[in-house]
């Protein structure tokens, strides 16, 4: 069975499918309208607005700085949705707009950051490290070490997108050295810099490093990020350490919540939840719990007739789970 590849759902963490559902929306206007239900609802709601609110802006000549935030956020909700080349779009014209303004640096590292964490989704690898290390430099001219730190931490997830595990472990270890030592850090920096850091250990088989950062940024989205999708991935690596580390009884059950807690933001088509279900499949196999293993294998089968994975033009080096074997 195939597993197909799929944008990594550590970096769709990065660019916060999480910490963007408490910051996105505000400023746009939500106009008392009841809130959708589902992560993908949530994300389309929210895309009508703030377009409703650039075409507006747009109207009114709104200054460059105050346009580019807009933009900013649509390239970001766009990537949520998997409209590559609308996000792409967006965020080129939030840094143009941004550059143009000249007065906040900081948010043009953020849109240039952002951009390059798009790049890497879609594979155009060059452009993405060239926008990663600008974004860099200009935190560092800045001397925001926050913001440094994010970047160090876009960086170690675009090294596990190329196969360049030890270099995103030194990453993904400065960039958790200086959030644990930041009052200003929020739960999501440390939640994806373990995540990140735990992601480069799996991959270089070092499972019992691993595991507890899992353990613990698992703790800490359940406390308080209060999303499925933050906590359903890190419950699915989870699992999958104590399977690799020879942990089965360990990893069943953390398999089974992160293939839960995925599917239910995530939905039973996306192509994020069907990589995850692939790898289910196989622990089931090797288990002995044939029937569950052919029933996850008959739902990806059906997702398929329906879902065109391919369309989506990601690429399987994107995909964090690519190559842990």
């Amino acid at each position: 069975m195939k597993i197909h590849p799929v944008v990594d759902v550590l970096l769709a963490l990065s660019i916060s499918l999480s910490l963007r559902g408490q910051q996105v929306g505000q400023g746009a206007g939500e106009g008392g309208q009841s809130a959708p239900t589902t992560f993908k609802q949530e994300i389309e709601h929210k895309i009508a607005l703030f377009e409703d609110a650039v075409r507006k802006k747009e109207a009114n000549h709104t200054a460059d700085g105050k346009l580019g935030r807009l933009y900013s956020q649509l390239g970001l909700l766009y990537e949520d949705v998997g409209l590559w080349g609308r996000s792409e779009f967006a965020f080129e014209r939030a840094v143009s707009l941004f550059r143009q303004d000249g007065t906040s640096n900081a948010e043009l590292a953020t849109a240039i950051a952002d951009m390059g964490a798009m790049h890497n989704a879609i594979g155009k690898m060059r452009e993405s490290e060239k926008e990663e290390q600008e974004a860099l430099e200009i935190r560092k001219t800045l001397h925001d070490e926050l913001q440094v730190a994010r970047s160090l931490g876009d960086l170690a997830a675009l090294s596990v997108a190329e196969q360049k595990y030890e270099r995103a472990r030194d990453f993904a270890q400065q960039a958790l050295a200086e959030f644990s030592a930041d009052p200003k850090a929020q739960p999501f920096d440390l939640i994806t810099a373990r995540y990140a850091l735990a992601l480069a250990y799996c991959h270089l088989k070092e499972y019992a490093q691993a595991i507890p950062l899992l353990a613990k940024a698992v703790e800490d989205a359940k406390d308080k990020m209060q999303s499925q999708l933050t906590v359903g991935f890190g419950e699915f690596l989870l699992g999958y350490a104590y399977w690799r580390s020879g942990d089965l009884t360990s990893a069943s059950g953390h398999l089974e919540e992160g293939i839960a807690g995925m599917k239910l933001q995530l939905g039973w088509g996306h192509p994020s939840y069907l990589n995850a279900l692939g790898y289910y499949a196989k622990f089931l196999r090797e288990t002995g719990r044939v029937e569950m293993a052919k029933a996850a294998e008959h739902e990806i089968r059906r997702a398929e007739t329906v879902v065109d994975v391919r369309s989506l033009g990601i690429r399987a080096a994107a995909n964090g789970f690519d190559g842990l074997r």
